[in-house]
């Protein structure tokens, strides 16, 4: 490209030409069949964008709970915070009096019915009951690198926590007493954004390139027994994985689409510590679900809430067998 000011003219290098890469940025993979190009604002054509995927795999610092408006967020400077009920804003999980302490500045949460995970530096803690019982602190295994945290976590309907230690596309299997259960060895490199069980005891990766093309996203598709992952489509995300209210994040925040008062849908936008935003400090949601799923999330906004979430909890544990299984099946 030639510099101002005479007029600028970009001119394209076919693949055989003999130069050395130094470095690539905002520009096709130079190895591509077409040599080098411009690449396109957001991403090459059909590439995978972010805001696509959230309501199926949320930002690691975020996580759905057990209830139909019910969400965790991992906030570095508030601590783990829940939010409920609907429309209402983010607090801590524990009161005052009965805080643990821990963890101090999360990275990551993850939650299934009533468990709770969160990453907090070298470690990851597990709880029961909605926070009521730690069951187990689980540190970062032998191999990780110094100073490794968990990058991002998963509990799965296998009844087992997934743990992406940073600097590793494997996944860590540990059961719900924090007993290391085995690896998947996923067979895939880059980052680890974000992670899902799905059904048929599936398990759904997406990470972001590194090295040449950082930063392109890729979606892998797994098994909770094991095996190498295989590139997968967001529709095939969509089919396998219960969507969620997330429509939008961005480094400021980010923004639940639920029904309104009215059962319209309607968006609540908050920062990445809990306090409300507007929209319009978010990246523009995405579209809410269709109507079948609206008329069905009216029809639920009709159920008035009765007594506390543990108190909800125990009734249903009480007559159908142990909380823990039964909270999951319940909850999805």
């Amino acid at each position: 490209m030639t510099c101002p000011p005479a007029p600028p003219t970009f001119r394209l290098l076919d693949a055989y030409v003999g130069w050395d890469e130094h470095d690539v940025r905002r520009l096709t993979p130079p190895g591509g069949p077409g040599g080098i190009r411009l690449a396109p604002a957001g991403g090459a054509p059909g590439s995978l964008q972010r805001h696509e995927l959230l309501p199926w795999l949320p930002d690691r610092r975020l996580a759905r709970g057990c209830g139909r408006c019910a969400w965790y967020l991992a906030s570095a400077r508030r601590g783990l915070l829940r939010r409920e009920p609907c429309h209402g804003g983010f607090e801590p999980l524990w009161p005052p009096d009965c805080d643990p302490g821990q963890p101090r500045a999360p990275l990551a949460v993850a939650a299934r019915g009533h468990l709770i995970a969160a990453a907090a530096g070298e470690r990851v803690l597990l709880w029961r009951r909605e926070g009521e019982s730690l069951a187990a602190v689980i540190p970062a295994p032998a191999g990780v690198p110094a100073g490794g945290a968990a990058h991002v976590l998963g509990l799965t309907a296998c009844r087992e926590l997934l743990v992406a230690w940073h600097g590793s596309a494997d996944l860590h299997r540990y059961d719900l007493a924090g007993r290391p259960c085995g690896r998947i060895g996923s067979g895939i490199s880059g980052q680890v954004e974000a992670l899902a069980g799905g059904r048929d005891r599936t398990v759904w990766v997406l990470t972001r390139r590194t090295g040449a093309g950082a930063g392109e996203l890729l979606l892998w598709r797994g098994h909770h027994d094991g095996g190498r992952f295989t590139p997968a489509t967001a529709a095939e995300l969509a089919a396998a994985v219960e969507r969620t209210a997330l429509t939008a994040a961005s480094e400021g925040g980010f923004c639940l689409t639920e029904p309104g008062p009215d059962g319209d849908p309607a968006a609540s936008c908050f920062d990445w510590d809990g306090a409300p935003l507007a929209a319009g400090d978010v990246a523009a949601p995405a579209p809410p679900p269709g109507p079948r799923a609206g008329r069905a999330a009216r029809s639920a906004s009709r159920i008035p809430p009765t007594g506390s979430r543990c108190r909800r909890a125990r009734r249903t544990s009480s007559s159908t067998g142990p909380r823990d299984s039964t909270s999951t099946s319940a909850c999805g």
